[in-house]
């Protein structure tokens, strides 16, 4: 698939699992939610590299590069996310995202030595505008008291897990690995940490069984994982794990576009202001020819 094409449909993807997301949130810690999630996922993706014949072979040192990958990723990401959006509202945790267009070029420039070009800058100023005026109002609304302090950190902890984990793709030691092989192990690791998390510090396994719940839990760990990490990985062997974060740019544009559809949301100047700055910084970035 082209990475154009790779990266739309990643947008279009997660941008949905926003709404999912808080399906996940009532009644169930958000640490089991992860790991069912994962669980699910690995599963799926280990019977894909069995029908296609990868090899699932890999080296200790690529082992100790996913079990890493596993956890920053698909374990101490997600589960901030969660619990973040117990504190604050979902729109901070968006914007606190967009941050990735910051966090990933500068894990790249320590871990790559690449360097910072004027599109991506200049992008990345232009998107994190855009999405501050999109939620300006939750914003404003935003309080300096506990919940809030904790949200934020939480938010900011998750973006600074999944910039890391975004640079293993691209490292030399799993780009030998195809993406199916590298997704299996390390969403199986990551499961695997999210369960012994979980069991230490939210107790036996909870489990809802409305349709709500577990029509969300498929949707989030079948697109919204085994097939939009496939393309997000794909994505940064393509471009680079600096212009493939713009994707957090463009997701909370899809999500109010779809809150627009389905739960009547109304756009003011301000949020049509914001997502034209996030598409326009998107748009500078992508298209930018700088190093990966």
């Amino acid at each position: 698939m082209p990475a154009w094409l790779a990266f739309s449909t990643i947008v279009l993807i997660w941008g949905s699992t926003w709404i999912a997301i808080t399906t996940q949130l009532a009644g169930v810690p958000a640490a089991w939610s992860v790991v069912y999630r994962y669980v699910i996922a690995a599963a799926v993706v280990w019977a894909i590299c069995i029908a296609r014949r990868e090899p699932l072979k890999v080296s200790p040192r690529q082992h100790l590069m996913l079990v890493t990958m596993g956890l920053l990723q698909f374990c101490i990401n997600y589960i901030f996310v969660y619990e973040a959006e117990r504190y604050i509202a979902s729109g901070l945790v968006a914007v606190a995202f967009a941050m990735l267009v910051i966090f990933n070029p500068i894990m790249a420039r320590i871990a790559f030595k690449q360097r910072f070009t004027p599109a991506l800058l200049l992008g990345a100023a232009l998107g994190v505008a855009g999405i501050g005026l999109l939620f300006s109002s939750q914003i404003a609304d935003f309080r300096w008291g506990d919940r809030g302090i904790v949200g934020l950190a939480l938010s900011l902890a998750s973006v600074l897990a999944a910039s890391i984990g975004n640079l293993f793709p691209a490292t030399k030691g799993l780009r030998s690995l195809s993406i199916y092989t590298m997704n299996a192990w390390a969403m199986a690791y990551g499961a695997a940490a999210t369960a012994i998390l979980a069991v230490a510090y939210a107790g036996p396994p909870v489990l809802r069984l409305d349709m709500a719940y577990l029509g969300g839990l498929l949707y989030l760990a079948i697109p919204g994982s085994v097939i939009a990490f496939h393309l997000y990985y794909q994505t940064i062997r393509a471009w680079g794990v600096s212009r493939a974060a713009y994707s957090s740019v463009l997701v909370p544009v899809v999500a109010l576009g779809l809150s627009t559809l389905f739960e009547g949301y109304r756009w003011g100047v301000a949020e049509m202001a914001g997502a034209a700055l996030a598409i326009g910084g998107t748009l500078i970035a992508v298209a930018s020819r700088g190093k990966k």
